[in-house]
């Protein structure tokens, strides 16, 4: 159950794309509206990728009845199976990594059950334009 919400989560993030702005949120996906402070690194829990630049306004904290998700985006040059790599690694620290989802070398996925019974789900994806767009996600159940 919980990896087909981090799942969920994931997808439903991911098929929005990489957010520009956090006012971008569906209003019937978010119940209570965030101010870009409340999504600190500290939420997200995972360090940046290498090098990485943040994409503006991409700080998202979406609040549901089965819990928080604290979001963040980052572009590079370096492919998705590099960023996913560094990132099973980054997570395997964390917890009970998930199997890896892939689609293809243009979009990876790294999901990990944390010890504190948190989730995390990273993915990585081609934004045909020569950059890769890493979406870094946190999930907390709510209690």
């Amino acid at each position: 159950m919980n990896r087909a919400r981090v799942c969920f989560v994931a997808v439903f993030l991911i098929s929005c794309g990489a957010r520009e702005h956090a006012g971008d949120v569906p209003a019937s996906a978010a119940k209570k509206p965030a101010a870009q402070g409340e999504v600190t690194d500290e939420k997200i829990g995972l360090p940046a990728y290498p090098k990485a630049e943040e994409v503006e306004y991409s700080r998202v904290h979406l609040h549901t009845e089965v819990g928080d998700t604290y979001s963040v985006s980052y572009k590079t040059a370096d492919s998705p199976t590099q960023v996913a790599a560094f990132y099973q690694t980054e997570t395997a620290k964390l917890g009970t990594l998930k199997e890896s989802i892939s689609t293809s070398e243009l979009l990876k996925s790294v999901a990990v059950d944390r010890t504190d019974g948190s989730q995390s789900a990273i993915q990585a994806r081609t934004d045909n334009k020569g950059a890769t767009i890493i979406t870094v996600h946190r999930f907390f159940p709510a209690k």
